[in-house]
């Protein structure tokens, strides 16, 4: 049997959390871009320059809370075990693929201080590069609950 064949209903906790945190952290960065972008173009000033300090600690606090939240939620309502022992190799997996990104997060922005370049794109690499880590971990991990771990 394969991942594939396994009914809606016995989707582990721990795949059904990739899940939501995936949506969530679309909407959440969704939202972010829409209102600093927003926030560009009706303030007329650059993009440097616009308010952005708010809404990513916003995003952040409550995209996380949300998560927490939610999580804690439904472990309290799962009745079964939360993770077995294909959920603890498929987020070893997804956690190898997130430290390589957020590795190279880092990098670019001691490079970026290095350089003494404004706070605003220090920041925002870390924030989306961080972001884009999280984000890619999760699909792999999806990917390898429908399809296994690649060789």
């Amino acid at each position: 049997m394969t991942t594939r064949d396994i009914p809606a209903e016995d989707i582990s906790f721990t795949e059904g959390a990739q899940y939501a945190g995936l949506a969530l952290s679309v909407l959440s960065m969704l939202a972010y871009l829409a209102i600093v972008l927003t926030r560009v173009f009706t303030d007329d000033v650059s993009v440097t320059k616009v308010a952005w300090q708010g809404p990513m600690l916003l995003v952040v606090a409550i995209g996380g809370a949300l998560y927490g939240i939610g999580y804690g939620i439904a472990g309290i309502r799962h009745h079964r075990p939360v993770e077995d022992a294909r959920d603890k190799e498929i987020q070893r997996y997804g956690g190898a693929i997130n430290g390589g990104l957020v590795g190279l997060t880092v990098a670019v922005s001691i490079v970026l201080l290095a350089l003494n370049v404004e706070p605003f794109w220090v920041a925002h690499n870390l924030f989306l590069g961080s972001w884009f880590a999280s984000f890619v971990s999760t699909v792999g991990r999806v990917a390898a609950y429908r399809e296994g771990i690649p060789s």
